[in-house]
């Protein structure tokens, strides 16, 4: 996935400036693309603090920049958010939804966009057979383990003599 800052711009929808919300579905449209982009910018966000946190080797309890401090670091943890961040894609209701509103018309032409976006979006995430799902739980389980196993390498380089 790309940075958060770039897929939620992407994802951020809206009305033609000037336009005005003239019908209830319309209004759905926004309220459904506003809900999907905080909830997806929710859990993008969590994935991408594990996953530098978790390749930076940041320790617990870290104060960042702007004052909040970290959550633990970890692979389960990043396995954790990774798997839920790829589960709100895949969730089968929101391509629903989104194909609903595309199919009424209603959406305005920047609704429309960014609903066809959606729809592009939860379309690769989805894995309809069960064995897919599966082997793709499996990757993510050996991913951690890779990541655990480099977490733990020692980095640098001896120079003789110092």
């Amino acid at each position: 996935l790309l940075g958060t800052s770039l897929v939620v711009s992407r994802l951020r929808g809206g009305m033609a400036q000037g336009a005005a919300a003239s019908t209830c579905s319309a209004a759905q449209a926004q309220e459904f693309i506003d809900t999907v982009n905080t909830g997806y910018e929710e859990v993008h966000k969590a994935f991408e603090a594990q996953f530098w946190g978790t390749k930076m080797a940041l320790s617990d309890g870290t104060k960042l920049a702007d004052g909040t401090v970290t959550p633990a670091f970890n692979t389960a943890e990043l396995t954790r958010t990774k798997t839920a961040m790829e589960a709100f894609l895949a969730d089968k209701e929101k391509l629903d939804k989104t194909r609903e509103l595309l199919a009424s018309g209603a959406a305005s032409e920047e609704q429309a966009k960014v609903l066809k976006m959606f729809e592009r979006t939860f379309g690769c995430y989805i894995m309809e057979s069960a064995e897919s799902r599966a082997l793709r739980e499996e990757s993510m389980r050996i991913e951690g383990s890779l990541e655990s196993q480099r977490n733990t390498m020692k980095l640098g380089a001896d120079v003789p003599g110092e």
